[in-house]
């Protein structure tokens, strides 16, 4: 691309490149002994406060059985845990946004047995739900590629990177 890419871009290489991406990798863990941990890695409470609120939301909602969509399930846990807070009669459709085949292969073994299903997009897990449905992300912002402006005295200006030499600038 002439040497220039815009933040979003090199971000989004970064990040899920097919080969050299962080979440296309092989990460090597996820919580303590990994390369970061997130609230749902470290304990229960931030799981065990969106499934109440959840629940809270499909009552408010007169949802019969809440439908659920997560953007990016990180390792699982948030899915588990809010699965595990519905009693055995009690029904919800589930349903994971990740675009990462190393994520997804460590959320279906976390999950396993569950009634998860995963999509590739929002647009196709919305359409899955006839586009009704609580959307979640615990672990979505941080792992976003967007996009970065900075003002300028003639207005806005997109930041992009440029490569000098052998880094980034």
């Amino acid at each position: 691309e002439g040497g220039r890419v815009t933040f979003e871009r090199f971000m989004g290489l970064a990040l899920y490149h097919p080969v050299h991406g962080y979440y296309t990798r092989q990460v090597p863990a996820i919580g303590r002994s990994g390369d970061f941990s997130t609230a749902t890695t470290i304990g229960d409470s931030l799981i065990r406060s969106v499934a109440s609120w959840l629940k809270a939301e499909a009552k408010q909602l007169s949802t019969a059985v809440p439908q659920v969509i997560e953007l990016r399930g990180g390792a699982g846990q948030l899915a588990s845990g809010i699965l595990r807070s519905f009693m055995p009669w009690q029904r919800i459709r589930y349903r994971i946004v990740e675009i990462s085949t190393t994520l997804r292969e460590i959320q279906e073994r976390a999950l396993r047995g569950r009634d998860v299903q995963w999509d590739g997009s929002v647009q196709a897990a919305l359409a899955a739900f006839k586009g009704e449905a609580i959307l979640i992300a615990n672990e979505f912002v941080d792992a976003f590629p967007c996009q970065r402006f900075e003002r300028e005295a003639n207005g806005w200006k997109e930041i992009v990177l440029a490569l000098e030499g052998d880094l980034w600038r």
